[in-house]
């Protein structure tokens, strides 16, 4: 946010070359990386976050897992998860 002369703050959107530029930069990161932070959230709303080795195809990211492991069950119960690369 930025103050202009009046005194009012304003927020400006990022313009389209800082976002390509962004995600060309996100890309080349996930290129070299092959471990993301995975966060899914427990039942009692706490988090659970642990390091996932991933694939990337194309614009998404593939994980593999166990079939019984806390981080499957949170995710059948609450699908909206969060990752982190680096």
């Amino acid at each position: 946010m930025a103050a202009s002369p009046s005194g009012r703050t304003s927020c400006r959107t990022p313009s389209t070359s800082f976002r390509d530029a962004r995600r060309s930069n996100i890309q080349k990161f996930l290129g070299g990386k092959q471990i993301v932070v995975l966060a899914t959230a427990q039942a009692d709303g706490a988090p659970l976050a642990l390091p996932m080795w991933f694939r990337r195809d194309l614009g998404s990211l593939t994980m593999i897992s166990v079939e019984h492991t806390q981080k499957v069950r949170n995710l059948r119960r609450d699908p909206g998860t969060r990752e982190r690369a680096g």
